[in-house]
């Protein structure tokens, strides 16, 4: 027996131990180290549609395993589930359990790869070994299922092959389209995953994947997503104010200094990631993603706050018709506080904006800040800022990019027309590319499990997508 290394500190960058090159899964790292995996090897190496392949991983684990951990599989291309199964780990070919703390494994997992697979196109393949609902490592590796005739690292797709995935992300997010009754959305949905694939072609330090708007174009994703943030010319229009008389500026103190990183999530002081469905409520999610963070970092407890509590109740704001962020301060402010996601669940997914119930909630204690700041236009000032707490933030999220963003630092020239309110989380470094982490409220199946990663450091003014020109945060 010995001890294995552990792969928190090995942060995201790739593996290759006598074997394929393989990674910690993206937003995983907080979970890691129980099982440790430093070999992942693919038979047969370049396979084809219709054959099996086997992963088999070696390791070894800090705590004993025994009947009952799973190992889940998942398959996907370019965004979209070809396959997911579940293999109880004690199952798995060649391992023998109990597996004592300390102590190594090798085991082995079979998948046949089905016969409309694209070859040619990148395949990712994700192993997470889960027990009791904890994800105790993950790794993914990424591979190209070959075409026989060597026709690979093409950009079409033939008829049989996008019908294949059509249906396949049809069922991954639940939508009953038939291609023989919705034409117009197969054609929507066919055109952007050759928009997916020419880009993921171009070596870029981001990727797309088809997601849950793989059959909206570009206005109707605008229209519905991008479209929930009041500018303010719009707010003096309305007769609501900016912000609190408390308000105050952040700026980076002299000589103040920073850590290398920031992760929030990791911290404890981020819910997990929300829905605002087809509503312009991105603004109510802004806020109390602020509000839970500087509550956690206050009283040392993680509460959901009410979205549906801004979005029925502040009359200032306009529902599902948009809103901002400083107004939503002032409302908590004048209400005493907000309620909990478990007293006041979010109902305005479908877009309507529902009837105030406050009579039906209570306040949660202590919920009512005692001033808010805004943060000064520089990225030192919002370093800082969030080194203390997570930030509300704006951006300008109406490009395609935004739409299919999937993993890695997006540093694309996506504007400065904030549309957007969405949550800054921290900031690092991903494989020598600085960026911010911002939480989003488009559900896990969007960008990197509801997160995305915009770059740091830009010559762009205010920021990429305009992320320096207003954030703020409430004080406790």
């Amino acid at each position: 027996m010995y001890r294995f290394f552990s792969l928190v500190v090995a942060g995201l960058l790739a593996v290759q131990a006598n074997g394929k090159e393989f990674s910690v899964c993206r937003n995983h790292l907080e979970k890691m180290g129980v099982v440790n995996i430093q070999k992942f090897d693919i038979s047969p190496n370049e396979p084809t549609a219709g054959s099996t392949v086997q992963f088999t991983l070696s390791g070894g684990v800090s705590k004993a395993l025994t009947t009952g951990t799973i190992a889940r599989v998942v398959v996907q291309v370019m965004g979209i589930e070809l396959a997911s199964h579940d293999f109880d780990i004690c199952s798995l070919e060649g391992v023998s359990c109990p597996i004592a703390g300390e102590d190594n494994f090798e085991g082995t997992i079979s998948h046949r790869i089905p016969f409309d697979v694209p070859e040619g196109v990148g395949m990712e393949v994700t192993v997470e070994f889960i027990d009791d609902q904890v994800i105790l490592g993950c790794v993914e590796v990424e591979m190209k299922v070959q075409d026989p005739e060597g026709h690979n690292n093409r950009f079409g797709f033939d008829a049989n092959e996008v019908d294949f995935l059509f249906k396949k992300w049809n069922i991954q997010h639940g939508f009953d389209f038939h291609i023989s009754r919705n034409l117009e959305k197969f054609q929507i949905f066919k055109d952007n995953l050759m928009k997916i694939a020419l880009h993921n072609a171009a070596g870029l330090p981001w990727k797309m994947g088809m997601n849950q708007f793989g059959h909206l174009t570009a206005e109707e994703f605008k229209k519905t997503y991008a479209s929930g943030l009041f500018q303010p010319s719009q707010v003096a229009r309305l007769g609501g104010e900016s912000l609190s008389t408390k308000t105050v500026t952040h700026r980076r103190a002299m000589g103040e200094s920073l850590p290398d990183s920031v992760n929030w999530v990791t911290a404890g002081a981020v819910t997990p990631v929300k829905n605002q469905g087809a509503c312009g409520s991105c603004w109510a999610f802004s806020t109390t993603g602020a509000l839970e963070g500087a509550y956690y970092i206050k009283y040392k407890k993680l509460v959901s706050f009410s979205e549906q509590d801004l979005v029925s109740c502040d009359h200032v704001d306009q529902g599902c018709n948009g809103g901002l962020m400083d107004n939503a301060y002032k409302f908590i402010e004048k209400n005493g506080g907000l309620c909990s996601e478990d007293d006041y669940p979010y109902t305005a997914g479908h877009g309507m904006r529902g009837w105030c119930r406050k009579s039906k909630c209570k306040i949660v204690p202590n919920s009512k800040p005692a001033s808010y700041s805004d943060v000064e236009h520089k990225e030192t000032s919002l370093e800082s800022a969030v080194a203390k707490q997570p930030v509300a933030i704006a951006i300008e999220a109406d490009q395609t990019a935004f739409q299919f963003y999937s993993k890695g630092v997006l540093n694309a020239k996506c504007g400065t027309n904030l549309d957007h309110g969405v949550l800054l989380v921290g900031y690092g470094a991903d494989q020598g590319n600085d960026y911010w982490l911002v939480k989003n409220s488009w559900g896990p199946m969007w960008g990197d499990k509801g997160y995305i990663k915009l770059a740091r450091g830009v010559s762009q003014e205010g920021g990429e997508c305009g992320l320096l020109l207003s954030p703020s945060y409430p004080i406790f």
